[in-house]
């Protein structure tokens, strides 16, 4: 990753054999290929690689990955690894995960811009090669070979079938959008930000597993690669590598201004001043890449000469020093100095041997102090630009909405965030949510340094904190987000639109209607409910019936994060099941998902034809998820729903364990008799009590695909207290 000035060294960005004939259809990676700049995301703490990968990415910089939203919408950085280093996924080396950024307007049931940002812990080594991006249009033409790469599965048929460890590549065509949006194909779901790509006899795709990996296109003038596409998603209702089933890509092209904004914001402006796009191409033709162009400070859309410097002797021996003038580029770039007595072995000059001066024109003015003594005082110095290596000097940003699951450890325990394009005087909330650490976090106006906000009262539940800003007109504002001292842990920062006004969604069965008063901007009509966070993760299922023929219409349903606003389940038409016992489609919707600790939602329905309205019935209900090997105190009250024979009830959902797994359930309680049973199985179980009639237990032996569902209730009607119930695996 480096380069000579006035001896031009050109960066290898990575050499690929075009590889045809098993992703599916591709081949194993040869050895001899360098391939260093596709890495794999695993599970921490899950030794065996096969198990623990479930996605890839592509190195863009020493810290970044670039992958896939869809691999990351509810994962934690602190859980996930990179593996890098060989094609083999049992040979790599495995760097932890710090920062985790989806872009602000993934649509999970779209899958429109299904990019991801992922920051390591610490950069990659300089064996790693970094992967351009691409920068024009010309470079993925239809008719383009690409060249995709992944640890996928092999079929789209179960059980899959995945490689043992070896990577594999092969290659097809791009496909055009007008094409591959056809009445047969993708129906018109392909956006602009994303590109297709595969045969029309098919054989030959990337399929699960090969998410968030690589799609690249041969360089200008066929030299090296280029980062083209994220692996996405399938047409709906074929299978990988089917006939016409052009697979869809996040279009890097469409989305890296957004990358630039996050990995490298100072080059991104000078992008825009100057008319130029790519951090590794050449437009004017000169040999000056660029990055080069930008550390230089050079105009990159015509040839330049070299700038001049001054070297300043010793006379009568001494450490002869050099001035030079640079583009200002806050560390994303940079111009490394080395001096030489001979011309033939060179020394770096070192940090402390620089001395740095801004000129307020775009420029600073740099001494650069030779790290040796010449009896002459006298030498010769080069100057060797660079790509960046850290973070940089400026500190990541964050708007509204926006959100990175970010993490603390040792040498670098506090997160700090720009905020950027807020609205003045619009009401934004912040909240930084953890499982691990005390979170608290401080908002403060950077010109005068005033305090803003500030929250450190585990005042949002748990160790979570929350609170409310309004920015003032042209104000820049810094978050400073810490963990608890000495702790380490995944941390969610999150900015949104303040939702006080939002009514909260109540368990149960209400009526609403679809009116007027809830016409958007855009003309749609759209209901919206909150459902506060909890403490414990818990299986929620929301569902509308309404009829178009009876003042209703034909609801359409979807959640939100409402943190990140990302959709994470989508219902359009539910199925059930009619009096002849057929599956028969519906105009109701109906979804299901598992939520996190803590985390508020968004409900919206709207109508699925525009400018529709109505009345609706809103039915939502849940369930606590029990994981194996574990303790949870609760009370039956006056707020749980009553059985047929009036004792209080509750439920919880067992998520489901590995087959033959053996399940003892226990609840104990003081001040009532329990009641204990499991739903589920071929037969429903109820529970042994004990001799004092205080406890009740149930064994059985996990089938691997069955949902059981636990029932406490009280032996007698109307009673009420605190019960333990303990659940144990083997």
């Amino acid at each position: 990753m480096r380069f000579l000035l006035g001896l031009i060294l050109l960066l290898s960005v990575g050499s690929l054999s075009a590889q045809r004939g098993k992703i599916i259809g591709g081949e194993a990676a040869p050895p001899e290929s360098d391939f260093s700049w596709i890495v794999s995301f695993l599970r921490a703490g899950v030794p065996e690689a096969r198990d623990a990968q479930f996605c890839a990415g592509t190195v863009i910089h020493p810290y970044w990955i670039l992958s896939a939203a869809h691999c990351f919408q509810e994962e934690i950085a602190g859980s996930l690894e990179v593996g890098f280093g060989s094609a083999d996924l049992d040979k790599q080396t495995r760097v932890p995960v710090a920062e985790i950024y989806l872009h602000p307007d993934y649509n999970f049931s779209t899958f429109d811009n299904d990019i991801a940002l992922i920051r390591l812990q610490e950069p990659l080594p300089e064996s790693v090669t970094v992967m351009p991006m691409i920068a024009s249009t010309e470079l993925q033409e239809p008719g383009t070979l690409a060249t995709v790469l992944g640890w996928g599965s092999l079929n789209d048929e179960q059980p899959f079938q995945f490689p043992e460890s070896r990577l594999q590549v092969t290659s097809f065509p791009i496909v055009s959008n007008v094409v591959a949006n056809g009445e047969n194909i993708h129906r018109g779901a392909l956006t602009e930000r994303m590109i297709a790509a595969g045969l029309a006899e098919g054989g030959k795709d990337t399929c699960r597993g090969d998410s968030g990996g690589p799609l690249v296109v041969p360089g200008p003038g066929g030299e090296g690669f280029r980062l083209a596409g994220i692996t996405s998603f399938s047409p709906r209702g074929k299978q990988c590598a089917d006939p016409e089933a052009y697979g869809a890509y996040a279009s890097v092209l469409a989305l890296r201004d957004w990358v630039n904004g996050i990995v490298r914001p100072t080059y991104l402006a000078w992008e825009r001043e100057n008319g130029s796009q790519g951090y590794f191409e050449d437009l004017d033709g000169d040999g000056l890449a660029n990055y080069v162009e930008f550390s230089l400070g050079t105009d990159p859309q015509s040839a330049n000469p070299l700038p001049s410097g001054e070297v300043v002797p010793q006379e009568g021996g001494g450490r002869p020093s050099f001035r030079f003038r640079r583009g200002e580029t806050a560390g994303e770039a940079t111009l490394q100095a080395e001096f030489s007595t001979n011309l033939r072995e060179w020394v770096t000059v070192q940090e402390e041997d620089l001395s740095v001066e801004e000129s307020g024109d775009g420029f600073e003015t740099v001494k650069v102090q030779s790290p040796v003594t010449t009896p002459s005082g006298q030498g010769f110095y080069r100057l060797r630009p660079e790509t960046a290596r850290s973070l940089g000097e400026r500190n990541r940003t964050l708007t509204v909405p926006s959100w990175v699951e970010t993490s603390v450890f040792a040498g670098e325990d506090t997160q700090s965030f720009d905020l950027i394009d807020l609205a003045a005087r619009v009401p934004v909330e912040v909240v930084v949510r953890s499982g691990t650490v005390d979170s608290r976090f401080t908002i403060v106006d950077k010109e005068s340094g005033t305090l803003v906000l500030s929250a450190n009262s585990d005042n949002a539940g748990g160790q979570d904190e929350r609170g409310v800003f309004f920015p003032q007109e042209g104000r820049a504002y810094l978050l400073t987000v810490t963990g608890g001292s000495g702790e380490s842990g995944s941390l969610f920062v999150g900015l949104r639109r303040e939702l006080g006004n939002l009514a909260e969604l109540s368990l149960g069965t209400s009526e609403e209607a679809l009116s007027s008063s809830d016409q958007r901007e855009d003309g749609r009509f759209i209901d919206e409910f909150l459902i506060p966070g909890v403490d414990f993760p818990r299986n929620l299922t929301i569902q509308t019936d309404s009829d178009p023929n009876d003042g209703g219409f034909d609801t359409v349903l979807s959640l939100r994060n409402a943190e990140t606003g990302a959709v994470v389940a989508f219902s359009d038409d539910a199925q059930v099941t009619n009096e002849d016992g057929e599956v028969v489609t519906v105009s109701s919707s109906a979804l299901t998902y598992d939520t996190r600790p803590r985390q508020d939602y968004i409900v919206q329905v709207s109508s699925f034809n525009a400018g529709d309205t109505g009345s609706y019935q809103l039915q939502s209900y849940s369930l606590q998820l029990v994981f194996g090997d574990q303790t949870i105190i609760s009370q039956l009250d006056e707020g749980d729903e009553l059985s047929s024979l009036g004792a209080r009830v509750e439920n919880y959902l067992l998520v489901t364990p590995p087959s033959g797994t053996a399940i003892t359930a226990r609840v104990t309680a003081e001040s009532f008799e329990p009641f204990l049973a499991v739903l589920g199985g071929a037969e429903d179980l109820i529970g042994e009590p004990s001799d004092s009639g205080r406890t009740q237990t149930i064994t059985l032996t996990a089938d691997g695909e069955t949902t059981y569902v636990l029932v406490i209730s009280s032996q007698q009607a109307g009673r009420t207290g605190t019960y333990t119930l303990e659940v144990e695996t083997q």
